[in-house]
C-alpha cells in the first residue's frame, strides 16, 4: 500500500496497534483533531538483519494521509504500543515488554506543525506482569479520597498473573506544570 511504501521503505511488517487511536483534544489543523497512532514495525537493520521498533503516526486530514512523528522511530526492541496525549499536547508511547512497558515522550516546540522531539526510551518494570499490550489512558480531574484535591491521572493496565488473568490498573499522577521527558 502507499502508507506502507511511502511512509517506511525499509519495513517488511507493520502492525497498527490494537484498541484506539488518539484523537487529540488540543491540536486543531483545518477542519479536524489530530489523529495520532502507534506502529509496530518490523524493519531492516543492516544487511541481513531485522528489528522491531516502534513509531508513531499522525494524520491532520482525518485519516487521508499519516506523517512519522519525529521522523523516526520513538522505542526500539519493541512490541505493541499505545499512544496517550497529555494536557499541553505532549505525546506518551507506552510499548510492551516482558516484566512491564518501555515509554517515551514526545515533546513539541511547535503543535500546529508538529514539530518536536522524542526524549530518552525508559523502561519500567511492573512485578509480575507479563508482556500484554495492556491500555494506556489520560483521566482529568479524578478526586483524591484522600485530600479532596482534583488530579489527572495517566493509567496503565497489565495483568499480574498467568497468561491474561489478574489484571491491575498501575497510575502515575500526572501534574500539568511538570515537564515529561
Amino acid at each position: 500500500s502507499t502508507f506502507f511504501t511511502n511512509l517506511l521503505p525499509n519495513a517488511y511488517t507493520m502492525f497498527m496497534a490494537s484498541g484506539r487511536i488518539c484523537q487529540s483534544r488540543i491540536v486543531k489543523v483545518g477542519n479536524y483533531y489530530r489523529l495520532y497512532a502507534a506502529l509496530l514495525v518490523r524493519q531492516k537493520k543492516g544487511w541481513f538483519s531485522k528489528e522491531n521498533v516502534n513509531y508513531v503516526v499522525y494524520s491532520d486530514d482525518f485519516g487521508a494521509t499519516w506523517s512519522i512523528l519525529g521522523g523516526g522511530s520513538c522505542v526500539s526492541s519493541a512490541d505493541e504500543a499505545k499512544v496517550e496525549e497529555l494536557n499541553d499536547g505532549t505525546i506518551v508511547i507506552s510499548s510492551r515488554k516482558s516484566g512491564g512497558r518501555y515509554f517515551n515522550v514526545y515533546t513539541f516546540s511547535n503543535l500546529t506543525t508538529a514539530a518536536g522531539s522524542w526524549g530518552s526510551q525508559s523502561t519500567v518494570t511492573f512485578a509480575g506482569s507479563n508482556a500484554t499490550n495492556g491500555e494506556l489512558m489520560l483521566y482529568n480531574g479524578v478526586t483524591n479520597v484522600s485530600t479532596g484535591a482534583k488530579q489527572n491521572i495517566l493509567l496503565q493496565s497489565l495483568p499480574t498473573g498467568s497468561s491474561r488473568s489478574n489484571v491491575a490498573v498501575y497510575y502515575k499522577v500526572i501534574d500539568d506544570n511538570t515537564t515529561y521527558k
